[in-house]
């Protein structure tokens, strides 16, 4: 299940899990279709291809007949929940996502939407705590680490979330969700070379995959860029990036958005890029609107799901499902509990990471002056450093094989063995094998093209401060 940054066009308050789209029509709920004839197999099969599909509500008819043959599968209510968090139908969804938490309380894909749903709640403890349920069990994917470090920037703590980061590309290697969000990550702290740096990777990437493939390109990289832009202080050209991949209309409404991004303290900007909120204005944050909806279709949008809301709740009933919490679970301890204490205090100590300080609407004529000032007495911006990962061992015995079948590749001919000691989803100790650090994103990614050809895996990752050289025996 894909879990993205919805683009800032739509001004969504929460993380969606897939790209704006206008929803169709609501249907009769399929029982003129021979729905009632199926059994609970078959609807959840059907229900979750029309999900797959981006059609909720098409989904939804088969789902609520499903629930009705078993009302005891919480993948049922799980992916129920998930429709109605598609429709911004958010009461709705969080009574299936946690109705499916009461009967499993480590379902995947109910907690990671659930985590989605409570961050546009604006509660990133309840998030965490979600998504610590499958850290814990070393059941973490891309997906939720992802989820976990767009918490950890919006409460300003950049170290764990690029920790966080680290761990989710480890699962899905160059992942473009990820990345993306990464490349927001290091804009929000000013890392604004960096940011372009990877976004402009992904940009090329992905033009050449989609060239290769035939498909259209993707507008997400210049989306996040003209966030990055805007960020830095340049709004116009910020609007001049937007009008290649969004229509007029769209960059009109995100222009007032642009021109306030620079003057931003790094949570403000973390609020706004990832919830689409300005601080003082988020009254103008319309939660329902969709890129490209009539405001009229969007209204229809939601008595839909305000009528399958109703419709779902006379098949299950009314009684309230109080809300699932962790106390009572079992609290595992992870090898990274102790590093991941270390960060949040390192993060606490940068007061300049957590102002929150309200900005005016507009900068006036003597704060365009002291940002000026600013950025030419901070000098040339500092490249962030990466890692690569070249595999993952079960011994050390076997890191050290590993590294002997790589080592005369003239891509690593100027790198020492290092290694990171972590625990796989299993719960089992591995042993990581990294080169480098190396400056800049777009440096690392050509070493990884160069090893890839030659049939090795390698994976680009934040600087991890934690690795130990590999050192042989004799």
């Amino acid at each position: 299940m894909p879990v993205k940054l919805a683009p800032i066009a739509c001004f969504s308050a929460l993380l969606v899990l897939s790209a704006c789209a206008t929803q169709p029509e609501a249907p009769d709920r399929g029982r003129s279709a021979g729905v009632t004839d199926m059994d609970a197999v078959r609807l959840k099969r059907l229900g979750k291809k029309f999900q797959e599909a981006g059609e909720w509500q098409t989904s939804m008819q088969f789902y609520s007949q499903a629930v009705q043959e078993d009302p005891k599968d919480p993948d049922i209510h799980a992916a129920i929940g998930r429709n109605f968090f598609e429709m911004r139908a958010r009461d709705a969804a969080r009574q299936s996502l946690e109705r499916a938490l009461a009967l499993d309380p480590y379902h995947d894909e109910a907690l990671i939407t659930l985590a989605a749903l409570s961050i546009g709640d604006h509660a990133p403890q309840k998030t965490l705590e979600l998504l610590d349920r499958l850290h814990k069990k070393g059941r973490g994917t891309a997906q939720s680490y992802n989820l976990a470090a767009v918490v950890h920037d919006l409460m300003g703590q950049p170290l764990m979330a690029r920790k966080a980061y680290a761990e989710g590309l480890v699962r899905s290697p160059d992942n473009p969700d990820i990345m993306s969000n990464m490349a927001l990550s290091l804009a929000i702290s000013g890392e604004f070379d960096a940011a372009k740096d990877i976004l402009g990777s992904l940009s090329e990437r992905a033009s050449a995959a989609n060239k290769n493939e035939g498909r259209a390109s993707s507008n997400a990289a210049q989306e996040n860029l003209a966030l990055v832009v805007a960020m830095e202080g340049n709004a116009e050209e910020a609007g001049l990036i937007a009008s290649q991949v969004m229509s007029v209309g769209q960059v009109k409404v995100n222009q007032p958005f642009y021109d306030r991004l620079a003057y931003l303290a790094p949570q403000d900007r973390a609020q706004a890029v990832f919830l689409g909120q300005l601080p003082q204005q988020e009254d103008i944050v319309a939660e329902a609107i969709i890129a490209e909806d009539t405001e009229e279709e969007a209204k229809t949008a939601d008595q839909d799901a305000a009528v399958m809301v109703a419709e779902l709740a006379d098949d299950l009933g009314t009684e309230e499902t109080s809300s699932i919490s962790s106390t009572n679970l079992e609290d595992m301890v992870t090898a990274s509990d102790k590093v991941d204490q270390e960060l949040v205090e390192q993060d606490r100590a940068g007061p300049e990471q957590m102002a929150e300080t309200p900005i005016a609407p507009m900068p006036s004529v003597a704060d365009e002056s002291a940002k000026k000032t600013t950025d030419e007495e901070s000098g040339d911006e500092q490249i962030p450093s990466y890692h690569l990962q070249l595999g993952s061992f079960s011994s050390e015995a076997r890191l050290q094989r590993g590294w002997e079948s790589v080592k005369s590749l003239e891509a690593l001919s100027s790198f020492a063995p290092l290694f990171e000691q972590a625990r796989s989803n299993g719960g089992e100790d591995i042993w990581r094998l990294l080169v480098g650090p190396v400056s800049g994103y777009s440096a690392g990614r050509n070493i990884c093209d160069a090893l890839q050809k030659a049939k090795a895996a390698c994976v680009v990752l934040p600087e991890k401060s934690d690795v130990k050289t590999l050192v042989f025996e004799d």
